[in-house]
């Protein structure tokens, strides 16, 4: 991977330990953000997509692997190493009721990460407030306000504008429209576009909805039970995914620009997930893959470069 990258992950993974059992929530995952990217991460409930997001900042401890940040290997670094480090990666997180504490004004809420940071005097700090709550689209005079007395929507552009008080270099999504209607989402989208643009930031941006990943994000990587089976530029892997489950994440979603999708020629996941405690041997995805053959329960498929994309399938090709 390049120099350039802003963020580069190297087989990172991650267990819990729930009831005497280990669970592998990531299992060697690896990929990079450059600078002014956006990186979209996919998959079902489950597939490890919202670890990933807190243990690329540092939030869960990573049992093996490698987190570049910049070009420093923050892997192993205490919390102390990484407290001047947090102002430049900040998280936007699904719930923007739960994430913001309710018995602080929104003003209060985004100044706090300048105030933990020591940046500038309460004046200054202030105007930064006034600022910050402009460029998402809400009114400065509202600072005052508790967080219930916003709407979902006014939530989330107050969580965005604390996320970006320290004009931090890469900002973790996670699900951050998941819990928006229709019309709210497509604000806060454009919002993200247009901060993007005008800011350089790279972000990782973790979603099920693969309409809005293809819409905001420059690359995709595709999970499935902690690991990636599929990645690439967003537009080569929606126009073409090479993977089975790539293949069934798109087609699970409905399109009038697939007209055969509408006649049956859809190619869906069969079954559940299995239980990540005790994933199958081979390809994890072959007990609910159509193509599946004997050796996808003896071998386990790796990355392996297929056009633009890189794809864990024996049958990819």
């Amino acid at each position: 991977m390049s120099d350039a990258l802003l963020l580069q992950v190297n087989e990172l993974s991650v267990s819990y330990r729930s009831a005497g059992r280990v669970i592998r929530a990531l299992d060697g995952v690896s990929l990079g953000i450059g600078r002014g990217l956006t990186l979209g991460v996919v998959g079902e409930s489950g597939c490890g997509k919202s670890t990933l997001g807190r243990a690329v900042l540092r939030l869960l401890e990573p049992d093996s692997g490698q987190i570049l940040f910049d070009g420093e290997d923050i892997t192993r670094w205490g919390r102390a190493a990484l407290r001047p480090l947090r102002g430049r990666m900040q998280m936007v997180f699904q719930d923007p009721f739960g994430s913001l504490n309710p018995r602080r004004s929104a003003g209060e809420l985004i100044a706090e990460p300048m105030k933990i940071h020591g940046w500038g005097d309460a004046s200054a700090r202030s105007k930064r407030v006034a600022e910050l709550m402009a460029s998402v689209g809400l009114a400065a005079q509202h600072a005052n306000r508790l967080p219930h007395e916003f709407s979902g929507g006014q939530r989330q552009r107050i969580g965005i504008a604390r996320a970006l008080a320290m004009q931090p270099d890469l900002l973790v999504c996670d699900e951050p429209v998941s819990a928006l209607d229709v019309s709210v989402r497509a604000q806060i989208l454009n919002l993200l576009l247009d901060l993007r643009r005008d800011s350089g930031l790279a972000m990782l941006f973790i979603s099920h909805d693969l309409s809005v990943v293809r819409y905001l994000c420059d690359e995709v990587v595709v999970l499935y039970l902690g690991r990636v089976v599929e990645s690439g530029p967003a537009q080569a892997l929606f126009d073409s995914p090479r993977h089975p489950y790539t293949r069934a994440l798109i087609d699970s979603v409905p399109s009038t620009e697939r007209p055969g999708a509408a006649f049956g020629d859809r190619v869906l996941a069969q079954g559940d997930v299995p239980d990540p405690a005790d994933p199958p041997s081979g390809g994890a995805y072959r007990t609910r893959c159509p193509m599946a053959r004997d050796i996808c329960a003896s071998q386990r498929p790796l990355l392996r470069p297929l056009g633009e994309q890189r794809v864990a399938c024996h049958f990819a090709d």
